[in-house]
């Protein structure tokens, strides 16, 4: 009888083993980003333990990655009472709400799921002061939000002055976004500086200097930094965008403005970046400059042909025709 129940202890140790292996390897996929390799890993360790509900969670993780905020929203309210202690938790629900959020079109349905949000955010805060990454969305809500939904410049400030007391290279990146928002363009510079000397991830902030510069017409300043996110990551793919809108902008460099969009739409355009249509839009827009109408048109119906409510596509093909 010892013998059996010491093989059961070893069978029940060694599944428990089994089952942290993959769920670390899930784990491991997903820092890498790597969110659909994960997700099967993590259902079929689910299926065998349901009730793991830290597992759970990193499932609804990977929905709020695929875009289905629906179904993590479903995953997290199914854990929410033994996890809601759980400062990490209320802060990937906020961010499975927050994806719902930007998702809607429904004015009414915003305003019940932002105060969803802001309440997740806060809860997560609450629950642990030095979660910093909760603060950091927690502050972005508050810088964008209308104040009819909880937002305050004020509020996001004072996140953003925390944060930065404790890592300064986040609170450099949150605040530069803070001052840009807030359309003090020489500070927002300034943070991203600061920033740039911390970061090993030098194309994403040279790309966001290019950005202040172009919004505030320093078009050759805009151009240099767009050029040295690309030296820094040749496949850094929203800078050839920014680039050929740029040359746009000042109708200089037109043909290397060309070469930028036709790559831009060649690679399928960036998820976190303008959209094809635009993309297209944009080329006719180059193509005019270049006096080379025809091809202006084709790109303007590219443009509607992907995105038929496409205004300025549309306006500026009716001008052409």
């Amino acid at each position: 009888m010892k013998n059996i129940l010491l093989l059961l202890l070893l069978f029940c140790s060694q599944a428990f083993l089994f089952a942290q292996s993959d769920i670390n390897t899930a784990r491991k996929l997903m820092e890498a980003r790597k969110f659909e390799q994960a997700k099967p890993i993590i259902e079929k360790h689910l299926e065998k333990n349901p009730s793991d509900h830290k597992s759970r969670q990193l499932l609804g993780q990977c929905l709020i990655q695929e875009g289905k905020f629906d179904k993590a929203i479903v995953e997290f309210k199914s854990i929410k009472k033994p996890l809601e202690k759980e400062s990490d938790f209320h802060f990937w629900f906020g961010q499975a709400y927050l994806g719902k959020l930007n998702a809607s079109k429904n004015f009414f349905e915003k305003g019940i799921i932002a105060s969803k949000v802001k309440s997740y955010f806060e809860t997560a805060v609450a629950l642990d002061p030095e979660n910093l990454t909760a603060r950091n969305s927690l502050a972005r809500y508050y810088l964008t939000a209308p104040g009819i939904a909880g937002g305050s410049s004020k509020k996001a400030k004072e996140q953003l002055d925390y944060i930065k007391s404790k890592n300064p290279r986040m609170g450099y990146y949150g605040l530069a976004s803070y001052y840009f928002q807030k359309k003090d363009y020489p500070a927002a510079k300034a943070e991203y500086l600061q920033y740039l000397k911390l970061t090993e991830d030098k194309s994403e902030v040279y790309y966001q200097l290019g950005f202040v510069a172009q919004t505030e017409k320093n078009y050759q300043e805009a151009f240099k930094y767009f050029e040295l996110a690309l030296e820094e990551e040749e496949v850094y793919k929203p800078a050839y965008y920014q680039l050929a809108r740029t040359a746009i902008f000042t109708e200089s460099r037109l043909e290397d403005g060309l070469k930028n969009m036709l790559h831009y739409i060649e690679v399928g355009g960036d998820k976190n970046g303008p959209d094809l249509a635009s993309a297209h839009w944009r080329l006719g827009m180059i193509y005019e400059l270049l006096k080379q109408k025809e091809k202006a048109i084709t790109a303007y119906q590219k443009s509607l042909k992907l995105d038929p409510g496409h205004q300025q596509a549309g306006e500026a093909l009716e001008k052409l025709k």
